[in-house]
This record gives structure tokens, C-alpha cells and sequence, in this order.
């Protein structure tokens, strides 16, 4: 049944980018780690337990950009996670799939400079099938019926704020904040009918997740429960029994998460764990409630599973001393007919 993470690759620290003296290194923030979750009917893809930390030195009003990328073919034939670990898997899970990303992080403030003006924007690519080649996970490829006005576009957050704080974080809980909302994720039909072995009746899909921080003086970007997060679900999945573990275990994190917002001090931080809980409470509502999606059980699923991942990252804000940071304004872009002019 789907749930958890089935794998995990282990990320080397130490490794610096960029141009001495002026580069960032990988260093641990807990366990790096890639984890994959490759089973029938869902796909999962996270990288966590890394920070990136500047090295060597230059002014805090110098621009830097720093790529992450993680990319993977999810074409597992085993669960080893599974109750029979020898069975076949992803043999029979060709589908319509409904697809997620979101991110959560923080950036930490070094040598007197802070996080004002750091961006970040997130973007993926899936190859689904023949006529699925490369295509943008957000954006508007959506059935006219279930398109909606959200999910259409690259996620990105530019912090306006606040200046006086060392250490800024980003949730993921909506499109403002790095993350998704339902209704309607973006979906895609899934089926190996192209490249080497192939096999129409199975998804096994090629993801690539990009995100790209623009970082201004010698800030470290720190991620969460991650700053990539992929989830892919198939629209006939069901909750398993994988998943009413996590509906408990998510349900021991909104305790958590509500029995320390009365000693959270900071203004901010406190609404931004009261928006959680809100969310996280409306989502274990939504567990034994009707889908908005009526044509896609799997997406109660996935928002259940995004709900997950943000509650985690929200029990670790919650702990730590970072304030969530302010988003700027967004650009407003507009697409004006020409008009010959008088003659």
C-alpha cells in the first residue's frame, strides 16, 4: 500500500561549488539523504538532511546563485518496504497521475548580513509517456474542468522581510509560500510506452526537480524535511495501511504543534504554526470526507501526503528560532494586443 519512503541514497558532505574563494559546501543538517518512495500507484522524491554553507568570503551585498537538482527514473520492480519484498511492483500502475511539489527551508543569516532580498524558485519536469516528453509539472496542462487558478505556475518566494532577524524560513503550505494547494494538482497520463523497455501497462516516470536560490551575502540556505519535494499519485490509490499509520503519526505532530504555540514568542512564527495546524486539522477532516476531484480519489492521498511533509517542517519552525520571512510582491505581467496607430 502506499505511505512511506522505500529508499534512500546517501548524499556525500564536504563537496564544494563554485569558484575559490567564493563557493558553498555541502555540509550535514542531520542525514543527507536523497529518499525515494517508488510503488505502486505513488512516487515520492525528497532530498534531506543537508544545508549549504558559504566558503571563503565576500561583501553581504554580493549576489550568488546556487542549483540544486535532483533527478531520478522511478522504475523499481521491487518494494522492499513491502509486505512481500520480492513481489512485483509497478508492473500494472499505467494511469492518470496527480503530481505535487513543494519546498520548505530556511536561510541563516552570517557575518552581520541578512536574508532581505534571497529568492527561491522551484520547478520540475516529468517525462510520463510518449506524448508526455519533458513537460513542466506546474503549469496549465490541466483539462479545461479541472485547471482551476492554482498550481499553474514555477514556484518562487523573494523575502522583503524581516531585516532584523538572522534566521528566515519558508513553509510550503500554498503557492506564496513554496507550496501547492488542492483543488486542482496538476496530472498527467503515465505509461511506459517509449524508451527501453517498455511497457504500456506501467508508470515509470523520469523526474528532475530544480531549484535555483539566489542567495545576497554570505547567507546559508538550510533545508527541512526538504527543499525538493516531489509526489506523484496515481488517481484510483486508496489510503492503505502505510497511510493510516502516518494519519496517526500526523496527528501526534498537530499535538505537538498545539500544545507549543502558546510559548511561541515571536508574532509571526506564531500564525504562521496556527495556519498549519488549521490546515493539518482540515486535512484529517478531509481523510474520511468526500474528494473535491470526484474523478481522482488518489488526490485526497496526495494532499494528505503534502499535509505530512509540511507538518513535519512545521514541528521543526516551531522549534527552532528562525520567523517565517515576508514575501515580496509579486510582478504583475500582462498581454496587451497591439493597436496600429492612427494613421
Amino acid at each position: 500500500s502506499p505511505g512511506g519512503y522505500n529508499y534512500c541514497y546517501a548524499v556525500p558532505v564536504g563537496q564544494t561549488f563554485g569558484t575559490a574563494p567564493k563557493q558553498f559546501q555541502i555540509q550535514a543538517n542531520g542525514t543527507p539523504r536523497v529518499r525515494v518512495a517508488d510503488k505502486n500507484g505513488m512516487d515520492k522524491m525528497s532530498l534531506i538532511g543537508v544545508k549549504f554553507v558559504p566558503v571563503g568570503s565576500w561583501s553581504n551585498s554580493e549576489s550568488h546563485s546556487l542549483t540544486i537538482t535532483v533527478s531520478g527514473t522511478l522504475d523499481a520492480t521491487t518494494d522492499p518496504t513491502g509486505t512481500d519484498p520480492n513481489a512485483t511492483i509497478n508492473a500494472n500502475n499505467a494511469g492518470i497521475y496527480k503530481y505535487a511539489l513543494r519546498s520548505a527551508g530556511e536561510f541563516n543569516a552570517n557575518s552581520g548580513s541578512d536574508s532581505v532580498n534571497n529568492s527561491i524558485v522551484l520547478t520540475g519536469t516529468g517525462t510520463f509517456s510518449t506524448t508526455n516528453t519533458n513537460k513542466n509539472i506546474l503549469s496549465a496542462s490541466n483539462p479545461a474542468e479541472r485547471k482551476g487558478t492554482k498550481n499553474l505556475t514555477p514556484l518562487n518566494f523573494t523575502i522583503r522581510g524581516p531585516a532584523a532577524t538572522a534566521d528566515i524560513n519558508w513553509a510550503g503550505l500554498s503557492n506564496t509560500d513554496m507550496g501547492q494547494v488542492d483543488p486542482y494538482y496538476p496530472e498527467f497520463d503515465c505509461r511506459r510506452d517509449y524508451g527501453a523497455n517498455p511497457n504500456a501497462a506501467a508508470c515509470r516516470p523520469t523526474i528532475t526537480q530544480t531549484l535555483v536560490a539566489t542567495i545576497i551575502g554570505m547567507d546559508t540556505l538550510k533545508v527541512l524535511s526538504g527543499p525538493l519535494d516531489m509526489f506523484g499519485v496515481l488517481c484510483t490509490e486508496t489510503f492503505g495501511v502505510q497511510s493510516t499509520k502516518q494519519i496517526k503519526f500526523l496527528t501526534t505532530v498537530n499535538k505537538f504543534l498545539k500544545w507549543i504555540v502558546p510559548y511561541i514568542q515571536y508574532p509571526a512564527k506564531k500564525a504562521k504554526i496556527q495556519e498549519l495546524i488549521i490546515k493539518i486539522d482540515a486535512i484529517l477532516v478531509a481523510a474520511n470526507a468526500p474528494i473535491s476531484d470526484l474523478s481522482c480519489p488518489g488526490e485526497k492521498v496526495l494532499t494528505f501526503q503534502l499535509a505530512l511533509e509540511a507538518g513535519i517542517d512545521g514541528a521543526i519552525i516551531a522549534s527552532d528560532t528562525s520567523v517565517p520571512g515576508t514575501p515580496a510582491a509579486p510582478h504583475d505581467y500582462r498581454v496587451v494586443d497591439a493597436v496600429d496607430p492612427p494613421m
